[in-house]
């Protein structure tokens, strides 16, 4: 099993030849090479022609130099150093502090699978309050890069949002103001684009929760998940779920309580019809043999809606306590 990468910067007359028995280049000055699957390169596999690019596994630059007679052979994957021959980061997420129950060496809080961290960095957070004010919070790392990015804006839109410029960062806990991102854009509300590189569990989860939050400051109490998010596909992940193939979501947010919360959201990203943001009485329960909390949403529509639009679980009665309070229902009318 291994990874080719041919480069011909040199001679764009490069041919391939490619059997079930050898690999070979012809009229190339650059080089093949076959990894592990863990990036180490293959060596009896490797084909070498001269002069050698440093673009290598995964399409990263191969840090080479010596160190004291002995070569470094990590790759640049941006936020961090990664070693192919162990295979691990010899550096720490540079954002370590603020996942405290991980090891500060993980990647995408070891599930690489279902999360992917392309620059290290956290997300932006959406916020509005009881009064209907709209606000972006900045996390550490974050400016108009990562804004452009998670919202799928121009990077010039987003520079003027932020009031920097390139990769300039923001100071941890900046907040935009909705009226500020509505003078650029039009709208107080950037729609998280679905398929960003940055549009992970958790964010998606802040969002779906902001939507929700909203929604009930505008006295609405339900939302269409089409008016908070862009880009949505018809498979998420690729992948057919239950529920009508709703799209899953496990993650942390702070929007509950204030710290990194471990939540789940079920939210049905094809369903066009509103969605309740304050859940009925009936339909919120607690799960003894899980001790966890479910929160059911049903779809605002006059016609029978075959499949549930959204549920929310999590555990904690504390937690809970917060989160109903919050989101505008009574602890009392959760049933056991």
């Amino acid at each position: 099993m291994g990874c080719l990468k041919l480069t011909y910067n040199l001679n764009p007359e490069l041919k391939l030849i490619y059997s079930k028995k050898e690999l070979t280049l012809e009229n190339s000055s650059e080089s093949a090479c076959k990894y592990y699957p863990y990036g180490m390169s293959i060596g009896d596999l490797a084909v070498d022609r001269g002069a050698d690019s440093k673009i290598k596994f995964g399409g990263k630059e191969l840090q080479d130099d010596d160190l004291n007679g002995v070569s470094l052979a990590l790759y640049d994957f941006h936020a961090r150093s990664y070693d192919p021959i162990v295979p691990h980061f010899t550096t720490a997420d540079p954002m370590s502090e603020e996942r405290l129950w991980v090891s500060p060496y993980n990647y995408c809080q070891n599930n690489p699978i279902l999360r992917i961290d392309p620059d290290g960095m956290l997300d932006w957070i959406p916020e509005a309050d009881k009064d209907g004010n709209v606000s972006y919070t900045a996390e550490r790392g974050d400016g108009a890069h990562t804004l452009s990015e998670q919202y799928g804006i121009a990077q010039d839109q987003a520079e003027k949002i932020t009031g920097t410029q390139g990769a300039e960062l923001v100071q941890k806990d900046t907040k935009i103001s909705g009226n500020k991102v509505k003078e650029v854009t039009g709208s107080e509300i950037l729609k998280m684009d679905w398929q960003s590189k940055m549009a992970s569990d958790s964010r998606r989860i802040d969002q779906t929760l902001f939507a929700m939050e909203h929604s009930i400051s505008e006295g609405k109490n339900t939302f269409k998940t089409q008016d908070y998010f862009k880009n949505i596909p018809y498979l998420h992940n690729g992948r057919t779920y239950g529920y009508g193939g709703a799209a899953f979501f496990k993650g942390t947010t702070t929007k509950v309580t204030g710290t990194k919360l471990p939540i789940q959201i079920m939210l049905n990203h094809k369903n066009k019809h509103p969605i309740e943001s304050v859940p009925n009485s009936n339909d919120n329960w607690y799960v003894p043999h899980q001790k966890m909390y479910y929160f059911r949403y049903n779809a605002s529509t006059g016609a029978g809606h075959p499949t549930i639009p959204m549920f929310i679980k999590f555990q904690g009665k504390t937690n809970m306590q917060k989160f109903t309070e919050k989101f505008g229902f009574k602890f009392s009318e959760i049933k056991r």
